[in-house]
């Protein structure tokens, strides 16, 4: 996600990166480049080897810009509109991280437009929908071949409407809820594979009464008509369920909704959604069991969660992870039992995850500067990519090992965790391996 709030503030940058790889657990911290106010991580690869970071002003000043951090090699690649100089917001990036989406431009009552960055091409304004003035892209396939966005405008009539945009089909109007008066929903994110958009759908006329109901909904197919998963119970009559991200697959999706906690009291909710268990509550930060819980993104498998818990003002906020097995966690607490420590001051808000779940990065606000910097945790050591045995070398058996793998179409061939088991495994594969890692 990628979730809407990403879309609010932008972010900032620069740490001491530890060596190549992050291979044992560890938090750092990003601070923003001189002359910029913040710093955040709007993404991480689901390679977990690339962070998407965002450079914010709190007034206009220099043009805002992003890049892609190398984690293994501490080397980065700016990411900015150079023939034009309009602000960028960089949202959302790929499984290898050769493709960025986002927006250009903003300020009161401006025009914003999506965009998309390849090495190859630069940043490219690929515009909206006709019916409005502000569109952003805010998710992408794994291949970077699908993206997916929202259009609305800042003035007028509400107006707000998911599209799905390839190179070859421009773009594709996703459908609301309905019966409305009005169009408003929005797409969020998109499976690795590109056939799942996910986001919010409405019933309605967006007027202040009691016909308008929102719901979070899937696109299935890559655009058919849209899926209402649902609101969890909660005092809120209209709903507001948000889906946020999906499996690399589109079989699990989750996001957040308004709720109760235990206690009866509302709070919003984390969940998370199938076929067959439909739209489940993950529960609360057991620490805190009033605090709302937001869940904007998961691993590849879907049973890794991760998002934030807000129980009052910053000191309050705190990144949690969940997993089937353990439940809701703070990840200040995961990252103690490891030894590692997470100053006091950072309160721990929008998070992101990698494919494995390894890989944990977002905002950060410091309550001492009352600034954001970015943040990047690492909860174990990357698996080697060329050691696909996992015997401890590279060397001929995992080569044999990889492609029974990749020619049975298992899950595992997909080493570039895009969604699909094809040649570009195979290339990503034989870079790791002649490489050594």
């Amino acid at each position: 996600m990628k979730t809407a709030a990403r879309v609010i503030l932008g972010a900032s940058l620069c740490a001491a990166l530890p060596g190549l790889a992050l291979a044992q657990p560890s938090f750092m911290t990003i601070a923003p480049d001189v002359g910029y106010d913040y710093a955040v991580v709007q993404d991480v690869s689901r390679n977990g080897r690339f962070v998407l970071v965002s450079l914010q002003n709190s007034i206009p000043r220099d043009p805002l810009f992003g890049y892609i951090l190398d984690l293994q090699t501490g080397t980065r690649t700016n990411i900015a509109d150079t023939d034009f100089g309009r602000d960028l917001n960089a949202l959302s990036i790929s499984s290898d991280g050769t493709f960025v989406v986002g927006y250009l431009g903003g300020g009161p009552l401006a025009n914003v437009s999506a965009c998309v960055w390849t090495s190859e091409t630069g940043v490219v304004d690929i515009g909206g929908l006709p019916g409005g003035n502000v569109s952003y892209a805010t998710g992408v396939s794994g291949d970077g071949a699908v993206v997916v966005g929202t259009t609305g405008a800042n003035f007028g009539d509400p107006y707000q409407e998911a599209w799905r945009w390839t190179q070859a089909e421009g773009f594709t109007p996703l459908g609301d809820l309905g019966p409305d008066t009005l169009q408003f929903g929005s797409a969020e994110d998109v499976s690795a594979d590109g056939m799942t958009v996910v986001g919010t759908g409405s019933i309605g006329d967006i007027d202040p009464d009691t016909d308008d109901h929102a719901y979070a909904v899937i696109w299935p197919n890559s655009g058919a008509a849209p899926t209402n998963i649902g609101n969890l119970p909660s005092p809120i009559s209209t709903g507001g369920a948000l889906a946020t991200a999906a499996s690399a697959d589109g079989s699990v999706v989750v996001g957040f909704s308004p709720g109760y906690t235990a206690g009866g009291v509302f709070a919003n909710r984390g969940f998370r959604w199938t076929p067959g268990t439909g739209m489940v509550d993950i529960g609360p930060l057991p620490a805190r069991p009033n605090g709302s819980i937001y869940i904007s993104d998961c691993s590849s498998d879907g049973n890794t969660l991760v998002g934030y818990m807000i129980d009052g003002g910053p000191t309050t906020w705190q990144s949690v992870v969940w997993t089937p097995s353990t439940g809701v966690r703070s990840l200040r607490t995961i990252l103690g039992d490891a030894g590692v420590s997470v100053p006091a001051n950072l309160g721990l808000r929008e998070t992101f995850t990698g494919g494995d779940g390894r890989v944990i990065a977002g905002w950060a606000y410091n309550n001492t500067t009352q600034r954001y910097v970015g943040y990047v945790a690492q909860l174990g050591a990357v698996p080697c990519v060329g050691d696909f045995n996992r015997d401890g070398g590279v060397d001929g058996a995992d080569v044999q090992a990889f492609f029974e793998a990749w020619e049975a179409g298992l899950a595992a061939g997909d080493v570039n965790e895009d969604g699909g088991v094809d040649g570009a495994d195979v290339a990503y594969f034989f870079g790791f391996w002649e490489a050594g890692c």
